[in-house]
């Protein structure tokens, strides 16, 4: 899945990612409600049409996406990717931040719940072969768990 940079926000202001790290209900829009792929569901341009993270990645409508997040779910480390933020020059704190927040909980609420819808779909568990040829692994591995620091913000700690 491709996408420009434009998840994160680029053209927001400190003032701004303040607000939306001080709102559970802000971060959860961020989340769920946008922004959205844009990859629609059919034909039909308009932007009700549009997937979500979420609902794309746990829904095997995309065969190849769903072989891709299957094969790669392993592989994230998001103690490097804090890692990678925290040791970016040149963005504010409050930045680095809102992109460790924002990514932590996306791969908690979609990542991770996707990859668990999806290892319960029986077309997926009855053509593991297929699906997971693209992991490492083997599928019938249970995926180690991660474990990474847990950052305090306003809305809670956040894993």
């Amino acid at each position: 899945m491709y996408d420009c940079g434009s998840c994160l926000y680029p053209s927001l202001s400190e003032e701004n990612f303040s607000f939306i790290l001080e709102s559970q209900e802000e971060v959860e829009k961020r989340i769920y409600q946008f922004p959205k792929i844009a990859l629609n569901r059919n034909q039909n341009k308009n932007k009700e049409n549009k997937f979500g993270y979420l609902e794309l990645l746990s829904s095997n409508f995309d065969v190849e996406c769903t072989k891709a997040l299957l094969g790669l779910y392993q592989q994230i480390d998001m103690d490097e990717v804090c890692s990678i933020i925290e040791n970016t020059p040149f963005i504010s704190d409050t930045r680095k931040q809102f992109y460790e927040i924002m990514l932590q909980y996306r791969k908690e609420l979609i990542i991770d719940k996707s990859y668990e819808i999806l290892l319960s779909m029986d077309e997926i568990k009855q053509n593991p072969d297929f699906y997971f040829s693209r992991c490492k692994n083997n599928p019938s591995e249970t995926p180690k768990e991660k474990t990474h620091k847990r950052k305090k913000t306003q809305i809670g700690y956040v894993d």
